[in-house]
Parts: C-alpha cells; sequence; structure tokens
C-alpha cells in the first residue's frame, strides 16, 4: 500500500475520516492532506484525509510498510520547508498534537479505543414495574409447558401385512371383480358398463347388441378384392363404343385448318396487287378540283 503527502489542489475531494463524514466536510484547496492509494476491483484511486484528521493507527501502519522515512513518502520533496517540518514531527511523535486534531483527542493514542456508554440507571417506576411482570412470564411459560406435554399425538395406526388371498393370481395380484346386481328372483346378473335404464331393469352384458363385424382392411371391397387409390374405374360396358374409322384425337386444343369452309379466306392482297399491311389501312387524302 502506498502512501501521498500533498497539498490539495482543489475543494473537491472529501475527507475519510468518520467526523469529517459526518459533517459533509471537504479538504479545501492548499490544505495539508495525505492520500491512501486503494484499488477496487477494476478501479484504482487514492482516498484522502486532512492531515490533522491521520488517526495514530494510521501513521503506525506507515511506518511498517515504509523503511526510509521521510525521503520514501511520496510527495514529501515537493512540499515547502514549513509542511516538511509538521509531517517529520508527526511522525516522530505517532501522532497529531493535540490541539491540532479534528477528532477526540481521547482517542489520539496508538491502542486508544473508544469507551463504552454506562447503561443508564432504572428509575424506581420501571423497577416496580419489571418486578410484578416478572412473576406472570413466569407462570404463562409455565402454563405453556404442561400444556404441550398434556396435548398427545395421534397414535399411528399399525401396518397390516398382506396375507396371501385365494383370488390372487401367481404374480400375486387381485383378481379384477365385476359388478353384479342382484334381481327380484334371488339371481345375480352381472352389471353392463355405463348408466341404467330408466324403467329400473337391470341391464347386463349380454343384453348389449353385438356390433358387425367390420372387414379386415377398409380398402378391401364386399368381393374381397383390394381397392386401388382414386376413384374407381367403369366397366367395359358402360363405356363409349369409339368409331374405328375416326382418327383418335389428341391432348390439347384441336389445330386451327387452313381452310374454313364457313368462313371466306381474309385477301392478304389489295385489289391493285399489293401485300396488304396489318392494322387499319391508313386514309388517302381526296384530290379535289
Amino acid at each position: 500500500m502506498s502512501y501521498r503527502v500533498e497539498l490539495s489542489s482543489s475543494a473537491r475531494a472529501a475527507c475519510r475520516s468518520a467526523w469529517c463524514k459526518t459533517a459533509d466536510e471537504k479538504i479545501q484547496k492548499g490544505e495539508l492532506r495525505l492520500g491512501v492509494f486503494v484499488s477496487i476491483g477494476e478501479h484504482q484511486a487514492y482516498q484522502w484525509r486532512h492531515w490533522n484528521c491521520v488517526t495514530p493507527q494510521v501513521i503506525d501502519n506507515i511506518k511498517k510498510s515504509l523503511e526510509n522515512l521521510p525521503d520514501d513518502l511520496d510527495g514529501y520533496s515537493d512540499l515547502a520547508p514549513e509542511f516538511q517540518k509538521t509531517v517529520v514531527d508527526t511522525l516522530e511523535a505517532g501522532h497529531i498534537s493535540d490541539d491540532l486534531f479534528k477528532g477526540d483527542v481521547s482517542l489520539n493514542r496508538l491502542g486508544a479505543k473508544k469507551p463504552r456508554k454506562p447503561r443508564a440507571k432504572k428509575t424506581e417506576s420501571e423497577e416496580i414495574s419489571e418486578k410484578s411482570e416478572k412473576p406472570k412470564r413466569e407462570e404463562e411459560s409455565a402454563v405453556a409447558t404442561t400444556t404441550a406435554d398434556t396435548v398427545a399425538k395421534p397414535a399411528k395406526e399399525p401396518k397390516v401385512k398382506r396375507v396371501a388371498d385365494e383370488d390372487a393370481d401367481a404374480n400375486g395380484k387381485r383378481k379384477r371383480v365385476e359388478p353384479t346386481e342382484e334381481t327380484g328372483n334371488g339371481t345375480s346378473v352381472k352389471r353392463g358398463r355405463g348408466r341404467p335404464k330408466k324403467d329400473g331393469s337391470v341391464s347386463s352384458a349380454s343384453d348389449k347388441p353385438k356390433k358387425p363385424k367390420e372387414p379386415a382392411s377398409k380398402a378391401e371391397s364386399a368381393d374381397g378384392v383390394k381397392r386401388g387409390r382414386g376413384r374407381p374405374r367403369k366397366p367395359e360396358s358402360e363405356k363409349p363404343q369409339r368409331d374405328p374409322n375416326t382418327p383418335k384425337r389428341g391432348r390439347g386444343r384441336p389445330r386451327k385448318t387452313d381452310a374454313d369452309p364457313t368462313k371466306p379466306p381474309k385477301p392478304k392482297q389489295t385489289p391493285d396487287g399489293e401485300k396488304r399491311a396489318r392494322g387499319r389501312p391508313k386514309k388517302t387524302a381526296v384530290e379535289t378540283e
């Protein structure tokens, strides 16, 4: 840990001593101050305090960390002779002089501790009230212990071991018992699943209508032939008969024939013998005599 002593260059730094913190007092410009270089995480900076706020414990730490005093103290050589004398006198004495120390003078010695405040004496009324409340507290604690002992915890039921049942199978599992209902004749009938009938009659499993068996595969028809995908083919008898002499029509739109008997042929040339251009014919100027 490094230490530095210098004159304050501005009045922005706050003093780190406890009494200056409570008073929110800052180090004024030109005052002698001591800085302790600390690193908190990635940040490194000096923590400053007034020279008259330096405690004997801090001076003892400076003597232990620096061998050649006061030359090894950073900033000592830049001070004026009067401030150098103040620093040397403080280091030799081990504490700030009592008339300049800003803190509690009783703590301005090495190893001095802050005395504890004496406990305030109780008044007569407070002592009488405590004596009257003490037996009440003892009675309440005694009642609480007796009630806790008298209230017994509910006894746990003993665990009953399972006995081999006659209806159990080889693996030890019980067989399922089907629900039955008694009829008026004194006989029991196996009750079917679901809600009972409204007329009051007992429904049994045998009274239920049996569903017709579905074919083994939905893709198979009634004849047992496997049906392929898509629309079924029409039988040959329903297909229209085609004339063998007519040519087979191809796919797509039919081609336009060169000569259509229903429409007159379009003239490709003008009456003068010139080739007609595409589009609307141009208007010619009418000659006037």
